[in-house]
């Protein structure tokens, strides 16, 4: 299972009703809705531009 994230996202409220009606469209949450655009541009990015690389201990280390 992969760990959970949790963040507070701020939107203009026209792009939030959008969002909205986007995802209902899509039989989603709006969560799902975002992880799903997140993914996306995740995966077009390292698609043009090679696998990104996640140095966990650096992170950790940056907790301290």
């Amino acid at each position: 299972m992969k760990n959970i994230v949790s963040s507070n996202i701020r939107f203009e409220e026209e792009a939030w009703y959008k969002l909205r009606i986007i995802a209902l469209m899509n039989k989603r949450s709006i969560n799902k809705e975002i992880e799903y655009l997140i993914d996306q541009r995740i995966r077009e990015y390292e698609e043009k531009y090679g696998k990104i690389e996640i140095d966990y201990d650096e992170i950790e280390n940056d907790k301290k």
